[in-house]
């Protein structure tokens, strides 16, 4: 009986990698042409990467968009039809685990709690994603749900601080705030609990017993799955990792994950790493342009420290950013209103910004084409004034000047600036500047004599 089913199950198992190919290839030419039919997107670089066995793809963190725009483009324009090198995926554990939908996208209360019962795992097996857990900087819905399945179904009282219940109780409304302490972890992971979910938390808001046990499991559970990324490099798999812990809040470079250097160590393979950058020029109307620059390959990554690996990473994936727009017209604004500037131009406003272009382009940085020139300068820059009208950071003002909005561009009062799009824009234009060794640059008068108020 053994016998027959042995080659029956190589059967189903080909049979099931021909679909899981075709499937990818399918979805993969769909977001490539649908992401073109939204999005401006320019590649460059495609020639750098050589399909080699054992390569890691590495990129940055911006938005969900990064893995759908970069995988697609590789896939369609290099892997095609090719399923031996067909790509694997790490991804963030907590969208393997039921309910993920519902609580990452907030979705409302009815949709929220039909939502809440999909378990996305199937779909993430067939796209090749295996799971990553981190232990700092964990979200109270990953915790919870370690707990109580090394634990069981046992009171929140039994194992948080008294002084998270009593923050997690003032975010939740009432009556589900009522008797938290003695509420179960089987409820407190459920949709009700929710707004909780995706909070900061960690092991500090355990019991320091509880702690202590909840980080020996953790760390055996990231070692099992570091070795499981490992064996596919040691097989010639390629892997798409992003090096950064989280999307950055505030447009700097995050914090390089320790885990891909050690896949590299543990790996037995000669693993090559793949730097990619995805930039957004998102402060416009109309087509977002969006710009995906591939680097040269990296080898010889199992010699230097961890500090040496990390500083290397970091300085490779940042120096492909292109400059665009939105840096450079965020600049602008925050000097304008820091120099207590009322007034701006357009003219003056382009002036100032060529000129920023050229000078960082003549120190090595890759600029967009449409900053060094006039007339295609001179469009994009209407759309960038009119995504600032909309937002209130300038206001039309008569002869075509334009009012700086002081208190809304220098209003950095949230603790993380996801909404304020000029913040964002001006940190990772600096970060760009830093990996070149470029000081923050001076940026010359926006105001004439005549428009100042």
């Amino acid at each position: 009986m053994t016998a027959l089913f042995s080659p029956l199950n190589k059967i189903w198992g080909w049979a099931l990698s021909i679909v899981g190919t075709l499937f990818t290839d399918l979805l993969a030419v769909f977001f490539y042409i649908g992401t073109r039919a939204i999005f401006d997107i320019r590649v460059k670089g495609l020639h750098n990467f050589s399909v080699s066995p054992s390569t890691i793809i590495a990129v940055t963190h911006r938005k969900n968009l990064d893995e759908i725009i970069v995988a697609s483009t590789l896939h369609f324009r290099k892997t095609l039809f090719r399923p031996r090198f067909r790509m694997w995926f790490a991804a963030r554990d907590d969208v393997f685990e039921r309910g993920f939908l519902s609580t990452y996208f907030q979705l409302p209360r009815f949709w929220g709690r039909l939502m809440y019962a999909i378990n996305l795992s199937p779909v993430m097996a067939a796209f090749r994603a295996r799971p990553i857990s981190r232990l700092t900087r964990s979200k109270v819905g990953n915790i919870l749900r370690d707990v109580y399945r090394y634990k069981g179904n046992i009171a929140l009282k039994d194992i948080l601080k008294a002084q998270w219940i009593t923050k997690f109780a003032s975010l939740l409304p009432s009556p589900v705030n009522s008797n938290l302490s003695n509420t179960s972890l089987k409820d407190c992971i459920s949709y009700d609990y929710r707004v909780l979910h995706l909070q900061e938390g960690g092991l500090r808001m355990l019991k320091s017993h509880v702690s202590a046990r909840i980080r020996h499991l953790l760390l055996n559970k990231i070692n099992g799955q570091l070795n499981c990324f490992s064996n596919i490099l040691d097989k010639g798999g390629i892997l798409f990792f992003t090096p950064e812990d989280d999307h950055s809040p505030d447009g700097q470079f995050g914090p390089i994950r320790s885990g891909i250097r050690r896949i590299i160590v543990m790996a037995q393979a000669d693993v090559r790493i793949l730097p990619i950058n995805i930039t957004y020029d998102s402060m416009t109307v109309g087509r977002m342009r969006i710009h995906v620059t591939i680097g040269p390959e990296m080898t010889n990554l199992k010699r230097p420290t961890k500090n040496e690996f990390e500083k290397l990473m970091q300085i490779a994936i940042i120096k492909l950013g292109v400059v665009n727009m939105g840096h450079l017209g965020s600049c602008c604004l925050l000097r304008a209103a820091q120099k207590n500037s009322d007034m701006v131009s357009k003219e003056l406003l382009s002036r100032e910004i060529h000129s920023q272009a050229q000078k960082l382009r003549s120190l090595g940085l890759t600029v967009d084409e449409n900053l060094v020139n006039h007339r295609a300068l001179s469009k994009r820059l209407d759309k960038f004034i009119k995504y600032c009208l909309r937002r209130h950071w300038l206001r039309a003002g008569t002869d075509g000047r334009l009012t700086v909005n002081r208190k809304a561009v220098l209003n950095f009062s949230e603790s993380v600036h996801h909404d304020h799009a000029i913040r964002h824009s001006y940190n990772e234009l600096m970060t760009h500047q830093h990996a070149y060794g470029i000081k923050e640059l001076e940026v010359g008068p926006l105001t004439s004599p005549a428009q100042k108020v």
